[in-house]
């Protein structure tokens, strides 16, 4: 019944979640102009732009790691192109 409930409402939630995180944002930049958050970006350096989204990509990669080991944990199997597939992806069931 719990479940059933939670299933209904978990749109709702990742809505309203996202609309909060949203109006939180843009409270925040409000205070800041557009030209001077441009030009905070192109005072950073490209070896730091460039490490920054090497390790962004790096820790895609490894969520689907993660999900491996927890299912083998579980004693649940599923394949290695389904699990890095759908890596990563929260689900409630």
């Amino acid at each position: 019944m719990m479940a059933s409930r939670l299933r209904r409402l978990a749109p709702l939630i990742s809505i309203a979640l996202l609309a909060g995180a949203l109006w939180i944002l843009h409270r925040e930049l409000a205070a800041h102009p557009p030209r001077e958050i441009a030009g905070a970006i192109r005072a950073l350096p490209w070896s730091a732009i460039l490490l920054a989204l090497g390790l962004t990509v790096a820790a895609y990669a490894f969520l689907p790691v993660y999900d491996a080991i927890g299912l083998r944990y579980a004693g649940r199997t599923l394949g290695a192109g389904r699990t890095w597939l759908v890596g990563g992806e929260p689900r409630l069931s």
